[in-house]
């Protein structure tokens, strides 16, 4: 690691994570359960509350948006929502 004028940079907290061993999705997946409330918190769509239906693979997951009174899935990136608060 190098510093610079004796402070070291910061590290982003997803490069920390893959350093440790830490595996996000997995945290995730344990936490949420078919029906729960996610946010979205990337792309088009972000900040909009969906429903989460299940997940597809190793890093996507299937999301239930409300478009026009119409129930529509899309396949996310298991990165790109978290449980809503």
């Amino acid at each position: 690691m190098v510093k610079m004028d004796n402070v070291y940079p910061g590290i982003p907290e997803e490069l920390m994570k893959l350093i440790l061993g830490i595996d996000t999705y997995d945290t995730i997946l344990e936490s949420i359960v078919s029906g729960d409330l996610v946010t979205i918190n990337k792309g088009s769509f972000k900040a909009v509350e969906v429903l989460f239906s299940d997940s597809v693979g190793d890093e996507r997951a299937v999301l239930l948006l409300n478009m026009l009174e119409k129930t529509v899935k899309g396949k996310f990136n298991l990165s790109e929502f978290s449980l809503a608060k």
